[in-house]
Parts: structure tokens; C-alpha cells; sequence
């Protein structure tokens, strides 16, 4: 039962990172393209 509940802890904690991770990415990109139509 505790592995259970760790493993599906440890699925959410990913779930959030690869949000986080794609967010920063997105925002990485339109500040690129913002600079690069910018300048």
C-alpha cells in the first residue's frame, strides 16, 4: 500500500516537472521570437 502511494506520488511530481519544464520552454521561446522581431 505505502509503495503504491509513493509511486502515484511520484507520478504526480513528474506530471509537475514536465509542466514546468514545457512552460519555461514556451516562455523561452516567445522571448526569442520577441527579440528576434525586436532587433
Amino acid at each position: 500500500m505505502l509503495l503504491f502511494n509513493t509511486l502515484d506520488w511520484i507520478q504526480t511530481l513528474i506530471q509537475v516537472l514536465l509542466y514546468f519544464v514545457t512552460a519555461q520552454t514556451v516562455v523561452s521561446l516567445m522571448f526569442s521570437t520577441t527579440e528576434r522581431h525586436s532587433g
